[in-house]
């Protein structure tokens, strides 16, 4: 039997409690990201976040990871995001799909 609308809202809802802080990695070094806002959709969750490398010269953010409240890593994606120090920081937008395979 597929999941009801209703299960996927509560598997939703579930994982945003969880999420506790999010970190970038530019060479092999995590730094904290600022977690703007996070939207809950029917079958996703879409999470806004600030960016804000204190570097001078241009660097790439490799990684982003998310860690839930026992500071543990909740999710992980590879990134190829260039920045440029001229530039304020980057807003970006991470979203996590939830779909049922089988």
């Amino acid at each position: 039997m597929p999941f009801t609308a209703k299960a996927y809202k509560g598997l939703v809802t579930h994982v945003h409690k969880q999420i506790s802080s999010v970190k970038y990695k530019i060479g092999s070094t995590y730094y904290e990201a600022t977690i703007n806002d996070i939207d809950e959709n029917e079958q996703s969750l879409v999470i806004w976040l600030q960016i804000n490398p204190e570097v001078t010269n241009e660097v790439t953010v490799s990684e982003i990871a998310i860690y839930d409240t026992s500071n543990e890593v909740f999710y992980q994606k590879t990134e190829n995001i260039k920045f440029n120090p001229l530039n304020e920081g980057i807003l970006t937008k991470l979203e996590i799909n939830f779909k049922e395979v089988s």
